[in-house]
């Protein structure tokens, strides 16, 4: 199905690749920074996730709801105001064509998409997710704790293999005012999918395109009708 509205806080779409011996991490790197300063405008260097030593170059548009941060063994794109997959993939695509052509890489040996949905609603019962979100994920805590108990945070993870890709769903509810007692009426629904093995570049954008499907068949799996309503059907597939 497609939605007039979503829940998506974030989507990011990272591929790692062999390290890169002629990225300088100390030098900006200017020839993709002029590539994409129209779309993205702002620069700034901080630690990579990868290692204490090595560096990142970030670039963002000018209300940060774009980023796209690179190293010399990775590229990570990630929006934090999320409209269609369509949108999505074609600056995803774009940035990757720019980068890869830029310093000739060749192969990819990760590649990793993610949907962050943060569900959070104005009304009605804090702990009542009916018809909202699919039973299955709903946690029955009375069968541990009663009313005279504080939660503070119910949270889920499975990990699995579904043919060669690596998905992680993790769900429940993350109380942003944590360590106090859960008072919002939030929900979490984090899908991570990804390959860990050797793709030429022509074979990473199939690839997004599946997990992006994978994806979305386990989001209609987690939802109820009501909260279908709310972010409103406009093509039912």
């Amino acid at each position: 199905m497609k939605y007039k509205s979503n829940y998506i806080t974030h989507a990011i779409c990272r591929i790692n690749f062999p390290n890169i011996l002629d990225f300088n991490q100390f030098n900006p790197p200017k020839s993709f920074q002029k590539d994409v300063s129209s779309d993205f405008p702002l620069t700034d260097v901080q630690d990579s996730d990868t290692s204490d030593d090595a560096k990142e170059w970030v670039f963002s548009d000018k209300k940060n709801t774009k980023i796209v941060a690179i190293s010399n063994t990775y590229l990570q794109i990630e929006y934090t105001k999320y409209t269609t997959f369509e949108r999505f993939y074609e600056g995803i695509k774009k940035i990757i064509n720019t980068f890869t052509d830029l310093y000739h890489v060749k192969h990819i040996i990760t590649t990793e998409l993610r949907y962050i949905n943060e569900i959070i609603l104005r009304e009605g019962n804090t702990f009542d997710w009916k018809n909202i979100i699919d039973d299955k994920l709903l946690f029955n805590s009375s069968n541990f704790v009663d009313e005279s108990h504080s939660i503070l945070r119910s949270m889920q993870t499975f990990e699995f293999m579904k043919n060669d890709n690596r998905i992680i769903f993790t769900f429940g509810t993350p109380n942003s005012e944590y360590p106090e007692p859960i008072s919002r009426k939030e929900f979490l629904l984090d899908y991570n999918v990804s390959y860990d093995d050797l793709l030429e570049i022509s074979d990473v954008f199939d690839k997004i395109k599946e997990f992006n499907e994978i994806i979305s068949d386990m989001f209609e799996n987690s939802i109820g009708d009501e909260l279908r309503a709310k972010m409103g059907v406009i093509e039912n597939d």
